[in-house]
């Protein structure tokens, strides 16, 4: 799982108009906002009744102002049809997570520990021009040196016992 954590004040210095900054390879080795957690979703017994078990999953803000974040999902090889979310507290954003724009519903999580449930498979959008998919839950509020817990629940669909497959969330 990689993390990408930007600001207005610290930006990151890549750029999402080169497509080789969406290489994890190139990313994560030389910027201090970058994280790298490698996860692999290996298949093997059907899901819990509710779907998915939760991988935990924390966004920082170590700096002393409040930021505005993006959360960026690539499927990467996942099969089609699967579903991936993201489980949240009640969390802030710039403009709204309804109002957005980007695709990512947004609703009440079903599990009682969890407050919002953000499907990040079914925002995903394909850029024409390089090829890449992702889906954008933008301009969340994180303030100043506070963490978001979170967590990724990812559900496959049709996956073959024992294969691997990868997905990253930026």
């Amino acid at each position: 799982m990689l993390a990408v954590i930007s600001s207005d004040e610290d930006s990151v210095s890549h750029s999402d108009a080169n497509p080789n900054d969406h290489l994890i390879w190139m990313l994560a080795s030389n910027d201090k906002h970058i994280a790298l957690k490698n996860m692999t979703v290996v298949t093997a017994a059907p899901p819990p009744p509710g779907g998915g078990i939760p991988f935990n999953l924390d966004f920082h803000n170590p700096s002393r102002s409040a930021r505005f974040f993006d959360i960026l999902f690539n499927p990467g090889i996942l099969p089609k049809g699967s579903q991936v979310s993201l489980l949240t507290p009640t969390i802030q954003s710039r403009g709204g997570f309804k109002e957005n724009g980007h695709g990512v519903p947004v609703q009440p999580s079903p599990r009682k520990e969890w407050n919002l449930e953000f499907r990040l498979s079914d925002g995903v959008v394909r850029n024409p021009c390089d090829e890449t998919s992702l889906a954008t839950v933008p301009g969340v509020l994180i303030p100043p040196g506070e963490v978001i817990h979170g967590a990724v629940v990812i559900v496959l669909d049709k996956g073959k016992p024992g294969a691997m497959y990868h997905c990253s969330i930026l």
